[in-house]
């Protein structure tokens, strides 16, 4: 801030001119009859504090000069880093990692429900494929296809963080569930077969459908489970600090 009179350097809190005493308000007039306390001219210490120039000693040889030009920095330009206040995370803020990696569990467990989930190698039939819609795969679909709508949802309606995860961690839940248990299944039926010495039965395997189902659901639901969890810390946080 400078004097709109004469132009010496003020504080932002200065009411008048310490050299001409004209005053500083925006609709102040020069004033014939006003005078500065310090016509001579102030020195400013660092932290904004007007210095007055020390008494003459007589000889004017040995007299400091009347004035010191030293730079005026702001109160606020000195304030310590660590007393300005941290903002709290926001709780509305997704994690694209996980959000990205959530919805590439649910695209690979919709992809799962249409690959194979069991291929035989008979000795006269040849190889007989067993698709996963042609079986538990139409459930593990929709589970998929609920999950992935939920964690798209929550880029347009993060606020509803907290429903949207929980219906996406119970879908990836009942994905994980459904595939693990036919997995079960169906190497128990296979291992009976091999142990009645059924020689028609070449070799028996699981599909990659089966296992993305079973996987992605299990990763899937992980990562659900996660963003929920990293949502309630940050609303935590955010209460702590108002």
């Amino acid at each position: 801030m400078y004097c709109w009179h004469c132009g010496a350097k003020l504080p932002s809190v200065a009411a008048s001119c310490f050299r001409c005493g004209q005053s500083q308000a925006p609709e102040a007039v020069f004033d014939p009859a006003a005078r500065g306390i310090a016509p001579e001219g102030w020195s400013w210490s660092r932290s904004g504090v007007a210095i007055p120039p020390p008494p003459p000693t007589g000889n004017p040889a040995d007299d400091p000069p009347r004035s010191i030009t030293v730079p005026w920095i702001p109160p606020s330009a000195t304030a310590s880093p660590a007393s300005s206040p941290v903002a709290a995370p926001d709780p509305d803020r997704l994690n694209p990692i996980v959000g990205a990696l959530a919805i590439g569990c649910g695209l690979l467990v919709v992809a799962g429900s249409f690959g194979p989930w069991v291929t035989a190698h008979f000795r006269f039939l040849g190889s007989i494929q067993i698709n996963g819609f042609q079986v538990d795969g139409r459930v593990t679909a929709w589970c998929g296809i609920a999950a992935v709508t939920c964690l798209l949802l929550l880029l347009v309606a993060p606020r509803r963080r907290a429903l949207l995860s929980t219906i996406a961690t119970v879908a990836f839940f009942c994905a994980a569930v459904i595939g693990a248990s036919d997995w079960t299944s169906v190497s128990e039926s296979l291992r009976e077969l091999r142990a009645s010495g059924d020689i028609a039965l070449l070799r028996a395997e699981i599909g990659w459908g089966l296992r993305a189902v079973t996987f992605g659901g299990i990763g899937g639901t992980l990562l659900a489970v996660l963003q929920s969890m990293q949502g309630r810390t940050a609303r935590r946080a955010r209460r702590r600090s108002a």
